[in-house]
C-alpha cells in the first residue's frame, strides 16, 4: 500500500511540474490580431511575417494574406502558407495560391471533385484531405501531392 500512495504522490508531482513548466512556457508577448472591420478572425497558418487566415465581417467570410504591413483578400479559406505558397479550400475544391505572381491554382484528388482541401504545405509538398462521399461528412482520406503525383 505504501508503494502505491507514493506512486500517486510521484505522479501528482509530476503533473504539477509539467503545469508549471507549461505557464511557463506560456510567458511572452501576446497581441491581439483582428482583421480591419471584422467580427471574428481566425489564423490558420504562419510562415515568416505571411499570416493567413479568414475573418467574417457583415458581408460574409473571407480568406486573407497580412505580410505584416498590408491585408490581401483571398478567395476560399487559406490554411496554410509556405515561403511564396499559400493552400487552402474554396468551393471548388483544394488551391494553391502563389505570393510572388498573384497566380491562383485549383485541384482536386481524384474523383473527390469538389470536396478536396489542402491544409499544409512545405516547398512542393501539400497535404489535405478529400471525401468521395461529399462535403467531408463520411470516407474522409488525407493525401499527400508534391505538385504532380
Amino acid at each position: 500500500m505504501k508503494n502505491v500512495i507514493l506512486g500517486r504522490v510521484g505522479v501528482i508531482v509530476l503533473v504539477l511540474a509539467g503545469a508549471a513548466s507549461s505557464q511557463l512556457a506560456l510567458a511572452g508577448t501576446w497581441a491581439t490580431f483582428d482583421a480591419p472591420g471584422a467580427e471574428e478572425t481566425a489564423i490558420m497558418g504562419i510562415d515568416g511575417s505571411n499570416i493567413v487566415g479568414y475573418y467574417i465581417d457583415g458581408s460574409g467570410q473571407h480568406g486573407f494574406l497580412y505580410d505584416g504591413l498590408s491585408w490581401t483578400i483571398l478567395p476560399g479559406v487559406p490554411l496554410g502558407v509556405d515561403d511564396t505558397k499559400i493552400v487552402g479550400g474554396h468551393g471548388g475544391g483544394a488551391f494553391i495560391y502563389d505570393i510572388t505572381d498573384s497566380t491562383w491554382e485549383t485541384f482536386n484528388a481524384q474523383g473527390a471533385d469538389p470536396y478536396t482541401t489542402a491544409e499544409g504545405i512545405d516547398g512542393s509538398n501539400i497535404v489535405g484531405q478529400y471525401d468521395l462521399n461529399g462535403f467531408m461528412v463520411g470516407g474522409v482520406h488525407s493525401f499527400i501531392y508534391d505538385g504532380s503525383t
